[in-house]
């Protein structure tokens, strides 16, 4: 019997990993994605980038963003805000520190970035005859305020941390949808693909301000 699995993209928080305070060295990690008794931020089925907000000028301020993705250890160095919010590029799972050089970082927030993809979907490609169907439920919309592709790959995704680079780093990706229906989207769409045996799936988000969208696969043969 097939079950449909159901991914939930919310849409970006600037206070998701920490909340707006006046920090230090260390910056704790309890945004509104924290849960009491743990020291890390977990995303639940979905992967992303973070951001950093201030209306102060942290610009000269390099920032350490370390966690998980794929269950590696991942990092990243981003230059702070200056009246605004900038946005890493790292991919990830989990937060489990965020650091800086010594001194007063006042007015500051960390939180979820506006890209990402949701949790990788592993086909069953044993199967003689795969079937699938694909759907996304954007909500909180307005045009364009969120743009999404359906990924698929032979690939083993569980090798990169970076599946997104160019070659050789990356992971090379297609659109199983007949024609790329779901390549770049804004708006709610189903699609059915037959006789297609997949390895990794996921739904990509190109690029998110205030939406969200729910992505479903169903898989039988």
């Amino acid at each position: 019997m097939a079950y449909p699995r159901v991914y939930v993209w919310p849409a970006p928080v600037t206070n998701a990993i920490t909340l707006l305070g006046n920090y230090n060295t260390n910056f704790p990690l309890n945004g509104t994605l924290s849960t009491p008794n743990s020291s890390v931020i977990a995303f639940d089925n979905y992967s992303r980038t973070i951001s950093i907000t201030s209306a102060n000028n942290h610009g000269a301020v390099n920032f350490t963003i370390n966690g998980t993705y794929n269950g590696a250890n991942v990092t990243q160095t981003i230059a702070g805000p200056n009246a605004n919010t900038v946005f890493g590029t790292q991919l990830y799972d989990t937060i489990t520190s965020i650091t800086a050089p010594a001194g007063a970082r006042n007015g500051i927030s960390f939180g979820t970035g506006q890209t990402g993809h949701t949790r990788w979907y592993l086909g069953d490609y044993n199967k003689k005859i795969s079937c699938f169907s694909f759907q996304v439920v954007v909500t909180n919309q307005v045009p364009a305020d969120i743009t999404y592709s359906l990924i698929a790959t032979l690939m083993d995704v569980t090798t990169s941390t970076t599946p997104f680079a160019a070659a050789p780093n990356g992971i090379n990706f297609f659109d199983p949808a007949a024609g790329a229906a779901m390549t770049l989207q804004t708006v709610s769409l189903y699609q059915g693909v037959s006789v297609v045996p997949l390895r990794y799936m996921a739904f990509r988000i190109n690029a998110s301000t205030t939406g969200s969208l729910t992505g479903i696969i169903l898989e039988n043969g």
